[in-house]
């Protein structure tokens, strides 16, 4: 099954070497203050260059924070695709990239919450492709 594993800041540390699975860098989205596009982009390369060093490829994506403007191009990692998820206000799944945030989940419950929507998307009989297929 095609997955990749997008990582923040705090989570890059924590990867290690899979074969194949892809990479990706997800930006964190700003929770002080004001946005600082020049504390954006220096975050997410440093993320993009502790994935590289744990699991010894590059990131392949950037999906960016919450806001999709001209301002995530700017901040993606070079050499990486920008990605985004539909935002349908539907609980379904639809067609387009799935997002199973297991951030703060222990591994058991990252595992059920990965399972429940592998669930969701068979019984809209949607199926699940690489990345680079979209």
């Amino acid at each position: 099954m095609p997955v990749t594993i997008f990582a923040n800041a705090r989570a890059a540390s924590s990867l290690r070497p899979a074969a194949g699975l892809t990479f990706g860098v997800a930006e964190e989205p700003g929770s002080e203050g004001s946005y600082l596009p020049w504390r954006a982009r220096s975050e997410v390369r440093a993320t993009a260059v502790d994935i590289q060093l744990n699991t010894g490829t590059k990131p392949e994506y950037f999906l960016p924070a919450t806001r999709t403007n001209f301002a995530a191009l700017a901040e993606a990692p070079p050499q990486t695709h920008l990605v985004m998820p539909e935002q349908t206000g539907q609980e379904d799944p639809r067609p387009g990239l799935l997002i199973v945030d297991t951030s703060g989940l222990s591994p058991e419950e990252a595992r059920l919450a990965f399972t429940r929507g592998l669930q969701e998307i068979r019984e809209k009989d949607l199926e699940c492709v690489p990345l680079v297929e979209l």
